[in-house]
């Protein structure tokens, strides 16, 4: 059906305001195709996790205790069998640890992606996330080893991310977010992933 004729849109009177999320997290995933791609071995990803309220460098060095974060991750993977590479997506959840130290050092974050599913299905296993140092520059960004083994196939990679969120009551940052990758060690799987966790 094609409409016709002049149009005039009128804005509501019900219609609520709200105030703007100056603390937002933004993250997915990318794909690119090769214009001379065979198949979709020769695809390519690429995974991103970014916000608009970096903690802050400066509140950084003041913050001591632990903090728990829970979230989602998601992701992409390849999988190479009898000769043709699939490719599909999965999902899980994710919980991180941050060890904030004291005085001596900024701390270090670690965790765990579980509950993975792919297909519709659930799979065994986990992606154990290796503790990280918190950086002392950038706004304390961290860059960790990822491991694991996850439907009896062995994994390893890197993740990392940075935290997010000024003016907790508590004086930690409010959540986290960054990505993860990497490769079966029997070269058969690979993965990228992100993930946003926010404090409990």
């Amino acid at each position: 059906m094609m409409l016709s004729g002049v149009w005039i849109f009128v804005s509501s009177t019900t219609t609520t305001v709200t105030e703007p999320d100056d603390d937002y997290l933004a993250l997915g995933i990318w794909l690119v195709v090769p214009d001379n791609a065979a198949s979709a071995a020769d695809y390519v990803f690429g995974a991103f996790a970014d916000g608009n309220d970096p903690f802050l460098q400066s509140n950084l060095a003041a913050v001591a205790g632990t903090a728990t974060y829970d979230g989602d991750a998601s992701g992409v993977y390849s999988e190479k069998s009898a000769g043709t590479t699939e490719i599909g997506n999965f999902e899980g959840d994710i919980r991180l640890m941050a060890d904030f130290g004291d005085a001596n050092g900024l701390g270090t974050i670690s965790g765990s992606v579980t509950n993975i599913e792919a297909g519709g299905d659930t799979l065994s296993g986990m992606l154990h996330l290796g503790s990280a140092d918190i950086g002392a520059q950038n706004s304390g960004f961290f860059r960790g080893q990822a491991s694991g083994t996850v439907e009896q196939r062995g994994y390893t990679g890197q993740w990392g991310g940075q935290f997010f969120g000024n003016g907790e009551p508590d004086g930690r940052p409010g959540s986290v977010a960054g990505t993860f990758g990497g490769y079966s060690t029997d070269d058969a799987v690979n993965f990228v992933g992100v993930f946003d966790a926010h404090k409990q």
